[in-house]
């Protein structure tokens, strides 16, 4: 019983957020990194959203973050980094209703 104390003290826990804002601060965070190889970074406004997702936020943002500074340091320079988040449709919800939210990020680079 202890150990599962234990267990239940350190696990991370999921929160309910919104991917969108999370997704916007990553990308003013990542702007100063951009900027000198005169890469924009576009965030496409949401079209079907609020994005609400339940997950562990800190791996969400340290997912994003990794995938973000990777297209900053394989870009060319003076191109771009699009970002876009949707929700594919209703039609991958499962049985508990819930949906699907996809991130996509897209560089002009190598790979």
């Amino acid at each position: 019983d202890a150990l599962r104390l234990q267990a239940a003290a350190v696990a991370p826990k999921r929160t309910r957020f919104d991917l969108y804002e999370l997704v916007a601060s990553l990308v003013d965070h990542m702007q100063p990194l951009a900027r000198p190889r005169r890469i924009q970074i576009r965030l496409s406004p949401p079209v079907d959203g609020p994005y609400l997702v339940s997950a562990v936020v800190l791996n969400v943002r340290v997912a994003i973050s990794n995938l973000l500074d990777n297209a900053i340091k394989y870009s060319y320079e003076e191109k771009y980094i699009d970002i876009r988040i949707s929700s594919p449709g209703p039609h991958l919800a499962g049985a508990n209703r819930q949906g699907v939210v996809q991130v996509v990020i897209e560089d002009v680079g190598v790979g």
